[in-house]
């Protein structure tokens, strides 16, 4: 943890995170579980997403011609890639990172952050809450857990 507030989705790190510093002192954004779950049978579609909105587009776009890169347009394929069928032991599995969906979210969080961010006794509070209670997810602590309690070292 480097001493920022914590800006994340939903997923099994960020649960244990928020149970430790609480969801109060966190930016989540996203779709939760049950969201996640029915989009995955339901199958998710892109285009609708970014058809129905013009920042979004314009995002993908400045990402596609280099804008973001100092217009190295090589970065971009490897978004590309990571909507294609990844083969795995004679199976096809699809690789969705539903990125796209949850880009609404993100932006509107954005916001929270940039509004806490003009008060500053909340965002010290908030970073000293994130620092001080994230030491057992830094790699230190693993580490000497481990050696600890799997190995008596």
């Amino acid at each position: 943890m480097n001493g920022a507030l914590t800006v994340c989705t939903i997923n099994a790190s960020t649960i244990d995170l928020a149970k430790e510093i609480g969801e109060s002192n966190m930016f989540i954004f996203g779709m939760k579980k049950e969201e996640d779950s029915c989009n995955n049978k339901c199958s998710y579609v892109r285009q609708p997403i970014v058809e129905n909105n013009s920042d979004l587009q314009e995002a993908i776009l400045q990402i596609k011609n280099g804008f973001y890169s100092n217009n190295c347009t090589e970065l971009c394929k490897y978004l590309i890639i990571l909507r294609q069928p990844y083969i795995y032991s004679k199976r096809e599995i699809r690789l969705t990172y539903m990125i796209l969906a949850d880009y609404e979210s993100y932006v509107q969080t954005q916001e929270n952050v940039s509004k806490l961010f003009k008060n500053p006794i909340e965002w010290v509070k908030k970073v000293i809450l994130n620092i001080s209670t994230c030491t057992k997810f830094s790699i230190d602590f693993i580490v000497l857990h481990q050696a600890n309690e799997l190995y008596n070292l």
